[in-house]
């Protein structure tokens, strides 16, 4: 039974019936106000307190057990405390508790009207241990309470227990004895119990709640009867007894500080760190190791944080030392200390130590190259700050083109870096790049040879195909620029000289398909100005500046995944050269291929030109080695596979 905190004249008991747990509301006089069925999630409840939760509202808790397929599981159910002639609210809320250490049975229930924690009593044949459970849980989770006491009250266990709605009045009750403590204000309750208690003995009445204007128990002891006993206790707790031999009624935890090293402290990598605890214990013996526990945590920015590193030690004071795990500077360290006394009690402390760092500035020139490092990537220029005593492994991924520049990676050995004591450092990072392209060049594809550019994407509607090619060779069909021929669309050069364009509705290199001739043959060993568009339904091809066919589709493009190619598709590769390569997703006009067409002499005009008629992508083909066709729009960086032949004569 238990003292309502929210209505001041009433008392709650549960009770066992047939049909399940019953909530029992109770007068002071005994009678009962209001009852209802407990349809709580526990399987028998044994103890029932009272107390306000952390949010301002009343609520009646009940502790209990459940059987589950693995063994009992202790439950603490939580809900609002109702109208005691009403009916019950909705909102049960469930906590499963693990006690450590366990010893005996569960005895009693109680909860911290100051602190708002409840509290759990266990019990053997000669004494008891209290645990406590944190408010501050989410429920539906398994909480591990903390054994903050153990009683030593001579042969005597714990069996039952209250605490005045106050907090101000304590009492624990044995088979023969009722024990009560006088708490004094900002007091915690193991601080209360370990004084010396006013005891009187009992006539086995079960404690069921306290008011908290006077040492005032009301009490009920199921039997037959139901007695229910209303009493003063004739004792004055400003003249408290002396316990039995004169024995502490109580081992009180131990206190746990860590002393070495203080908050404020700093580390670096590779250098040791002392810590070190201090102990206040009522145990006469000081016994034990302190235990570690240190972690490395690594917190980005945007993602979860992860223990990069963990180790355990013993001793007082001991040593440590940082890992070299990396430089980032959102790793942080923490120490945790566990001590366990003699008498099974234990006290945990710890700190969060931060890194000592240098600000490191990472530059290149060209600038905009992405720099990778420690789980993250940057482009230059950029800041970041190291732990010192770090090294810095920074890494270039080849391939990037910055400023039409294409970038192949660092010298070896050149992109590591000790992080020293500076406060700032300046790195500029040296570049490898692939050989700078020489205007109006072109690549020679020998038939095994080609540049692969990806997915291209935006060619499935209104497109237009344009480069210059010089066939060494038409003895077999050739593909000089292929993207799907049931999709975007293909080029394909026959044996006659006479080009093909293919496209269809499947969204790969099957069926269906179309095809539309150009009605030009291409002469070898020539160049050739080749443009293909597509402008809805409307079909038309140019070569060497002039409209050669128009025709009409019936199919409509799909898009594929298949990646856009030059120099090769779905037949035989290309042989001979290739220069000036543009996809657009619209159709050039017939002014504007001729505009093209006329400015092939001059390199820069010719890509000035190109570039103004804003193509999705566009591949000069004028680098001289290398592995990279690079994408005059940035978009469409493409890969060369075989052996082609660079740096050749360009389209004229």
């Amino acid at each position: 039974m238990v003292a309502s905190h929210q209505f001041p004249e009433v008392l709650w008991a549960f009770a066992r019936a047939s049909d399940g747990p019953r909530l029992l509301a109770i007068g002071h006089d005994g009678v009962t106000i209001g009852e209802m069925a407990l349809a709580v999630p526990i399987d028998e409840i044994k103890n029932i307190s009272a107390g306000v939760g952390d949010d301002g509202s009343h609520y009646l808790y009940l502790l209990g057990h459940s059987e589950t397929e693995t063994g009992g599981t202790l439950s603490l159910l939580r809900l609002p405390e109702p109208d005691p002639s009403g009916g019950l609210s909705p909102g049960i809320q469930r906590f499963d508790i693990e006690l450590p250490s366990s010893r005996g049975e569960v005895a009693a229930l109680l909860v911290d009207p100051d602190t708002k924690d409840p509290l759990v009593f266990t019990s053997t044949a000669t004494a008891s241990s209290l645990y406590r459970v944190s408010s501050d849980q989410n429920p539906g989770r398994a909480l591990v309470a903390d054994l903050v006491a153990r009683t030593s009250i001579p042969l005597k266990p714990v069996v039952d227990a209250d605490i005045s709605t106050d907090g101000s009045i304590i009492a624990l009750r044995t088979p023969t004895d009722l024990w009560l403590w006088e708490r004094e204000s900002g007091e915690s309750i193991t601080e209360a119990i370990s004084g010396e208690p006013c005891t009187t003995p009992t006539s086995g009445e079960t404690i069921g709640a306290m008011v908290s204007t006077s040492p005032e128990v009301f009490a009920l002891n199921p039997g037959v009867n139901d007695q229910f006993s209303r009493f003063t206790m004739p004792i004055s707790l400003e003249d408290p007894q002396t316990v039995v031999n004169g024995a502490s009624a109580v081992n009180t935890a131990p206190t746990l500080m860590i002393s070495s090293p203080e908050p404020d402290f700093e580390w670096s990598r590779g250098e040791p760190i002392v810590i070190e605890a201090l102990v206040e214990d009522d145990q006469a013996v000081f016994g034990g190791d302190i235990k570690w526990n240190i972690q490395e945590i690594f917190c980005p920015k945007d993602g979860l944080c992860q223990v990069t590193d963990h180790k355990t030690i013993e001793g007082n004071p001991a040593s440590v030392r940082a890992s070299n795990h990396g430089p980032a500077s959102e790793v942080s360290i923490e120490v945790s200390a566990l001590y366990i006394d003699p008498g099974g009690l234990s006290d945990r402390a710890s700190v969060v130590l931060r890194p000592s760092t240098s600000k490191i500035i990472v530059t290149t020139e060209p600038p905009g190259v992405v720099v990778e490092f420690d789980r993250d990537s940057r482009a230059t220029p950029f800041e970041l700050d190291a732990i010192r005593g770090s090294i810095v492994q920074f890494s270039v991924p080849a391939l990037q083109v910055v400023d039409g520049r294409v970038i192949e990676g660092v010298p070896d050995g050149s992109a590591n870096y000790e992080v020293h004591g500076d406060s700032a450092i300046d790195i500029q990072l040296p570049l490898e790049f692939q050989p700078t392209p020489v205007a109006g060049s072109s690549v020679r594809f020998g038939g095994d040879d080609r540049v692969s550019v990806g997915n291209v994407h935006g060619l499935s509607s209104d497109l237009t195909y344009e480069l210059w090619l010089r066939p060494s060779d038409r003895g077999e069909r050739q593909n000089p620029l292929a993207k799907a021929v049931s999709g975007e669309g293909t080029i394909t050069q026959e044996p006659n000289g006479v080009l093909n364009f293919f496209h269809g509705s499947g969204g790969d290199s099957g069926t269906p398909y179309e095809r539309f001739v150009s009605g030009t043959a291409l002469s070898l060993d020539r160049w050739h100005h080749v443009v293909i568009t597509r402008s809805g339904t409307t079909l038309r091809w140019y070569v060497d500046g002039l409209l050669t066919n128009t025709g009409t589709s019936t199919l409509f493009p799909s898009s594929s995944d298949l990646p856009l190619q030059i120099g090769d598709g779905y037949t035989n590769g290309f042989s001979g050269w290739i220069d000036e390569v543009a996809v657009y997703g619209r159709a050039l006009s017939a002014a504007e291929v001729s505009s093209h067409y006329e400015a092939i002499n001059d390199p820069t005009a010719y890509g000035t030109s190109v570039i103004s008629d804003e193509p999705i992508a566009f591949w000069r083909l004028d680098e001289i080695a290398g592995t990279i066709a690079v994408d005059q729009m940035g978009n469409w960086h493409g890969a060369y596979l075989g052996t082609p032949d660079f740096g050749q004569p360009g389209a004229r």
